[in-house]
């Protein structure tokens, strides 16, 4: 049988340490509490790390370290910008490259669809003469 490390409830008891709770929630809470120790458990170590937290003084940055992480963001920023310009320069050129490359194969194509006109052309032409007595 597996045992229980957590109960169901125990995601609530933050809430319930920080009175976030409507009243009938805080209360059946409470009365879950009485008879749930793992809930107890857990309650007791938010409370702890609460008192923890709360008992730290307040940490102070240098003053350079904000002048620091702008002078970085406007850096990174730059560079992104920069990439961006020759990510358009090699998309348009990218672009240029198979629109050439396109219009030789659709030249090449027209050049012996042409050839075939001309010959079928060529065709026709003997063959009309032929009923009119040229040959």
């Amino acid at each position: 049988m597996k045992s229980r490390t957590r109960c169901k409830l125990s995601d609530r008891l933050n809430a319930y340490v920080d009175n976030e709770l409507k009243p009938d929630e805080k209360v059946m809470i409470s009365n879950h509490l009485q008879g749930c120790l793992l809930c107890r458990q857990e309650l007791q170590n938010i409370i702890s790390l609460n008192e923890l937290i709360s008992s730290q003084s307040e940490v102070t940055t240098p003053g350079y370290l904000n002048q620091k992480i702008m002078a970085r963001v406007t850096s990174l920023s730059a560079t992104r910008i920069q990439l961006m310009n020759n990510l358009r320069k090699l998309t348009l050129a990218a672009s240029l490259a198979v629109s050439i490359c396109l219009g030789l194969l659709f030249s090449q194509f027209l050049e012996n669809q042409q050839s075939d006109i001309e010959e079928w052309a060529l065709g026709y032409d003997s063959f009309y003469s032929y009923f009119e007595g040229g040959y």
